[in-house]
């Protein structure tokens, strides 16, 4: 059975290696120089316009940095290449170092989109007309922040399930902090959940790979959080750890891999929190805080809100200014793609904030984050199906509706949760 088919993985015309091949290859350089040319026909006429709306002749011939020789780059020569990527195409850039070729890396930036959206385009055609009716899976990769990471996102919108690779461990707990064993705990929202700001509002939302990279001693907190917070408060849909090369047991020693699925403190958590997750214990939001993304004003070079993304390779962390990643905790956080522009407005956590805590829209789940953001923090789950303690909470007395759990290890998932698909 194929559940789905996937067209490119890990990769963009819109990620950090689109000059590579460029650089590398005369025939492309000559075949998509002659392509570019054409569009910009298109749009402008002439040179003479061209470099007026480019701001001038420091606009051509700019990229020798980057080992593109001079050239004389003109219209009727069909020598001018698309170049750029996503640190180019970032606000900061465009509004400061790159303010002089702006608007070529504009049109370069809405060229390669226009590129891979008619390839993706001809891909799926071809495949539907093969003969396949399942689902189709543009890419997984992030293409930098903000404005061409939001077009790159679009493209896969447009195939269908929204895909995205995210891990922890080793990395940032949160943007601009890094742990060397860190955990998620400590805020609500960080590390893996907080690529649930990628999720758009009426596609289905997927991580077909992530896990916490060894070393990391609390990597039962993944499955705990993803299970109650992605999974069941967001209303993801579908979940693939990396990696299995088990023999169809338990791991048999510590750091046997550093994707490790079937280590017990990752999958000894499993059954109880896949009863929780196919009952349904956990309830989706109700109350949904939308971030606003309008195509057109996207290749104009403006965006409505304020994009954060920390990657170091795998490990990756998101954060907005208008819906922060704390708002994962609370209500179901999604890119919204409008037929206009509209104002992303800010999403307002106080209501949510009891007694220290961050409250769930839907009164089930409570996060209480580490003073100072160091390692601590907790969770609880309070459904009629589940009840559960996940986290640093030693001695803590957590009253689950007619369960109270008072846990006496400094770390643990401690679960309650009903043994049948249908009962409480």
């Amino acid at each position: 059975a194929v559940a789905f088919v996937e067209i490119i993985n890990e990769q963009s015309i819109l990620f950090f290696t689109s000059m590579s091949p460029l650089k590398a290859s005369p025939t492309l350089r000559k075949q998509v120089g002659a392509r570019f040319c054409d569009w910009l026909r298109r749009k402008y006429g002439t040179h003479a316009k061209l470099e007026a709306a480019w701001g001038g002749p420091r606009a051509f011939d700019s990229f020798e940095g980057d080992g593109f020789e001079p050239v004389g780059e003109r219209l009727e020569r069909g020598n001018i290449l698309p170049l750029g990527n996503p640190w180019y195409w970032d606000p900061a850039q465009l509004n400061g170092s790159q303010a002089f070729r702006r608007q070529r890396l504009l049109d370069t930036l809405a060229f390669l989109c226009s590129l891979q959206n008619d390839f993706y385009d001809r891909y799926v055609q071809a495949v539907r007309e093969a003969g396949y009716g399942g689902e189709i899976v543009g890419s997984n990769w992030q293409a930098g922040r903000a404005i061409s990471h939001l077009l790159n996102l679009h493209s896969d919108w447009r195939v269908g399930t929204i895909d995205r690779h995210n891990y922890f461990g080793g990395g940032s707990a949160r943007p601009g902090e890094k742990f060397q064993n860190g955990t998620m705990l400590s805020m609500a929202g960080s590390g893996t959940l907080s690529v649930g700001l990628q999720q758009a509002i009426d596609r289905p939302f997927m991580l077909s790979e992530w896990i916490h990279v060894f070393p990391n001693e609390w990597g039962v907190e993944g499955p705990a959080v993803l299970g109650a917070y992605g999974f069941g408060l967001q209303g993801w849909d579908i979940s693939y750890m990396f990696q299995n090369r088990d023999g169809g047991g338990f791991s048999d020693r510590i750091g046997r891999d550093r994707w490790d699925a079937t280590a017990p403190h990752v999958l000894g958590i499993f059954p109880a929190v896949a009863r929780q997750v196919l009952r349904g214990d956990v309830k989706e939001s109700d109350l949904v805080a939308p971030l606003y993304a309008h195509v057109p004003t996207l290749l104009e070079g403006r965006i409505g809100f304020e994009d954060r993304t920390i990657q170091q390779h795998d490990v990756k962390s998101f954060d907005t200014d208008k819906v922060p990643a704390r708002g994962l905790a609370v209500a179901r956080c999604a890119i919204a793609f409008a037929e206009e522009h509209r104002d992303t407005p800010a999403f307002d956590l106080s209501p949510y904030e009891r007694d220290g805590a961050l409250v769930s829209s839907t009164g089930q789940l409570r996060w209480t984050e580490s003073p100072g953001r160091k390692l601590g923090g907790y969770f609880t789950i309070d459904t009629a199906g589940t009840k559960a303690v996940v986290g640093f909470a030693q001695g803590k007395q957590c009253r689950l509706g007619d369960v109270t759990i008072v846990p006496q290890s400094p770390f643990a998932a401690i679960y309650m949760t009903a043994q049948e698909p249908d009962k409480d």
